[in-house]
């Protein structure tokens, strides 16, 4: 709905731009969470040998869920219409505070599965690196969307027209 104004009222917040929107259905985002969190209990606790595919899994649903979350918005292009014409320009999709509040929030579903894993003891009873390895991967690929969007954002303006 955006911010409306009448009569000097104040702004009203809305959920189109303040809420958490996460720009991906509730099944998919479901599926995401499901399979990290099932590639994370065989990846590190019962195929330890197969630990590295945990920092595949965990990269490749952050790249896919939270690269067009952050770039084209939760409403796709056609919606930043709606959203330029809204009072909260900070929060256009593609500006750097929208993308790293997207990159914060995808970051937490698929991190938290590593941070578990490098906390709980490892059954060979020898510490491994690839949940610490996880966690750096997908904090670069956080700052590298975060980096990307600030780069891109002055030819961002004319793309909902």
């Amino acid at each position: 709905m955006g911010r409306l104004y009448s009569g000097g009222s104040p702004a009203l917040p809305s959920p189109i731009v303040d809420g958490p929107s996460l720009g991906v259905s509730r099944g998919l985002l479901a599926a995401a969470q499901a399979s990290s969190l099932a590639a994370m209990a065989y990846c590190y606790f019962l195929a330890p040998q197969f630990a590295w595919v945990y920092t595949i899994v965990a990269v490749g649903w952050f790249l896919c869920l939270a690269v067009p979350a952050a770039m084209a918005g939760p409403r796709g292009v056609a919606g930043q219409r709606l959203l330029a014409a809204s009072a909260g320009r900070q929060h256009l999709p593609g500006s750097p505070r929208f993308t790293l509040r997207v990159a914060f929030r995808y970051l937490v579903y698929f991190g938290w599965p590593a941070v578990i894993a490098a906390t709980l003891p490892p059954p060979a009873g020898v510490r491994s690196v690839e949940p610490l390895s996880a966690i750096a991967c997908l904090l670069a690929a956080a700052g590298i969307l975060v980096g990307v969007s600030a780069v891109v954002r002055p030819g961002r303006k004319n793309l909902a027209r």
